[in-house]
């Protein structure tokens, strides 16, 4: 169900959702959190097919695999992790509430991130729904100068692929901070990454390179509704403007991709260039990170930002060539994809 709400930052379009709610109730059938990766306290969420874990000590998602495969995100804990001053690198899958084109002015500098936006335990609990979904439910309170609260269910039905996170980002009192929801999913060494692209795109080749070195014409290949780039020897960022609102990886022969949907977001822009979707990429590091992010918007007390983040993870045959990958990975995204 839809509705249209006025408030003093302008009309916002909301989704209820009708089996998920972001209230304190403890569910019924709970899921017991068990020691794992390294941490005391971690929440397993498996079906036939796939299997997460979740880490409410790093807030999260540390492991995704199918099963009797490797995890497909990079998972450290807090003694092996690359450390960046004060700041720990965790990997895995995570969101922020403030986009890093705005950490200089909000918080003094653009990098590492913020103590007040990484590395705090979340709340969680996990549950099993009469229809034998499994949830995670993080919970994290970010004070002065943020003023927000940040909830995200985490949720694997069963017999898919897919897990599918539903994400509220509340302010809880005055602050001038823009908000925004932005995921970042650090995957290990990928061999390919995609980005969606469109005619109707602000920048030349449909995307605009956000740092780094040029990327070699042999490492890039352009398909009908994508850019792919080979991860090697490269070191850089990249955005792109096109309205799938997703991007991608492919690690030996699967392809995982993060994709934003039922946003309430209709107010606001998209940070820095205006791009809901990015990839980074370090070979030296041997991990690329995909990026999407809502609009950013100056929340009053009360109001919200919410969407639902999918990540897709889908088998592929070998020695299939780009365009072939892209438009399996398209067909797979279908019906939020769409070319602006």
């Amino acid at each position: 169900m839809q509705k249209t709400v006025l408030t003093s930052a302008g009309l916002f379009s909301y989704f209820i959702f009708s089996t998920f709610s972001f209230s304190d109730d403890i569910p019924a059938a709970p899921i017991t959190a068990t020691p794992s990766l390294g941490y005391a306290e971690s929440y397993l969420l498996e079906n036939e097919l796939i299997k997460a874990v979740i880490i409410p000590e790093t807030g999260r998602i540390a492991s995704i695999s199918f099963k009797g495969s490797e995890n497909l995100l990079t998972q450290r804990v807090a003694k092996t992790a690359d450390k960046d001053s004060n700041w720990i690198n965790y990997g895995g899958e995570l969101v922020y509430p403030v986009h890093q084109s705005r950490w200089t002015e909000s918080f003094g500098s653009n990098w590492p991130p913020p103590k007040a936006l990484d590395g705090h335990p979340w709340e969680a609990q996990a549950w099993k729904g009469n229809d034998g979904t499994q949830n995670c439910k993080l919970v994290l309170h970010y004070p002065a100068p943020l003023n927000a609260k940040c909830t995200r269910i985490i949720s694997l039905h069963p017999n898919t692929s897919s897990l599918i996170i539903r994400q509220r980002l509340e302010r809880t009192e005055a602050s001038k901070v823009p908000l925004c929801l932005w995921n970042i999913a650090q995957v290990q060494q990928p061999d390919l990454l995609l980005l969606p692209t469109s005619p109707a795109s602000s920048f030349k080749q449909g995307f605009i390179k956000l740092s780094g070195e040029d990327i070699p014409s042999s490492s890039l290949h352009a398909c009908e509704g994508a850019v792919l780039i080979r991860f090697q020897d490269i070191e850089g960022a990249l955005a792109s403007d096109a309205a799938g609102k997703w991007a991608a990886a492919l690690h030996d022969n699967i392809l995982l991709s993060i994709q934003i949907s039922d946003s309430n977001a209709q107010t606001g822009s998209c940070p820095d260039t205006n791009s809901p979707q990015s990839i980074s990429f370090n070979s030296q590091k041997a991990y690329a990170e995909l990026k999407a992010v809502s609009n950013e918007i100056v929340l009053q007390p009360g109001q919200f930002i919410e969407n639902t983040i999918t990540i897709h993870c889908s088998r592929v045959q070998e020695n299939k060539n780009d365009c072939f990958l892209t438009a399996f990975l398209l067909e797979q995204l279908k019906p939020a994809v769409s070319f602006r």
